[in-house]
């Protein structure tokens, strides 16, 4: 027999151990999803049957919490009981919490978590340096500290090498960070051929490589990329390329404002661009 009102009555409190706890002791996934109530509509048949299945109430508060985490509008709740899971002693839940509240960008709220991690050795180390650097650089930390936490992370997780990548263009390291960036160019990293673009552009002067910097951009979609270029052509006197390229990044979805008229005047293209 399912408690129903339990049930509701722990999802509407925030008491995800009990509802858990209930959960986990109905006869059936199907029975659950049958109940008329917040958890079946967001919870599916097989959500319900892994958290049946869990080892632990703390994993099966973390995968209440991921479930929860693909329903639109059910973010924030996702995040309270990963939370809960969290403190019960979900490891996994550290670092998907961490990510999250960075999505939200409560980079304060993730620092804590994963400096606590990192003590206890807690998951995997180089993503937990990397969400971590990442995080604190986003908070304006710039030091040596945030960029060893970075390079480690970029060991095993491209992303971490874009991220070291600002950081090196920040402190002057222009070469160096073009040097994190070029392969992961080629492998369609996200971010890197933009950042390669503008660096090659802004501070080594390379004209010729940051055109193909920015074509390997488009070439992955980024609007940025088709953006910058056009601008980056106007600057040379290439109108008439600038244009294509100014038309093309607004076809791939950029939304920059500036009347047609206004875009060849005097004060040049409307900014620096999206990614510089």
């Amino acid at each position: 027999m399912i408690d129903g009102d339990r049930i509701r009555s722990a999802f509407s409190a925030g008491d995800y151990p009990t509802l858990v706890a209930l959960v986990r002791a109905a006869a059936s996934p199907e029975a659950i999803a049958g109940l008329d109530g917040p958890l079946p509509r967001e919870i599916a048949v097989e959500a319900v049957g892994e958290i049946q299945g869990a080892a632990s109430d703390a994993e099966a508060m973390f995968l209440l919490g991921t479930a929860l985490w693909e329903v639109p509008g059910s973010e924030l709740l996702a995040m309270a009981i990963m939370r809960s899971a969290v403190e019960a002693g979900s490891q996994e839940g550290v670092l998907v919490l961490a990510e999250a509240l960075e999505w939200f960008g409560a980079h304060e709220q993730a620092i804590p978590l994963l400096e606590n991690a990192r003590r206890r050795g807690a998951g995997e180390s180089a993503k937990i340096a990397a969400l971590l650097g990442r995080a604190r650089n986003t908070i304006g930390e710039g030091s040596a500290d945030v960029e060893a936490l970075l390079r480690e992370g970029a060991t095993e997780h491209p992303w971490a090498g874009v991220e070291y990548a600002k950081v090196l263009r920040a402190r002057g390291a222009y070469q160096e960070a073009a040097a994190i960036l070029q392969p992961l160019v080629q492998q369609q990293e996200y971010g890197a051929a933009l950042l390669l673009g503008n660096l090659l552009c802004d501070e080594l002067h390379d004209q010729a490589g940051a055109m193909n910097a920015y074509l390997e951009g488009i070439a992955t979609g980024d609007a940025f990329s088709a953006l910058n270029l056009a601008i980056m052509l106007w600057q040379r006197g290439d109108a008439l390329e600038a244009d294509r390229f100014r038309r093309l990044a607004r076809e791939m979805g950029d939304l920059t404002e500036w009347p047609d008229e206004d875009f060849w005047g005097e004060g040049g293209p409307g900014g620096d661009g999206g990614g510089h």
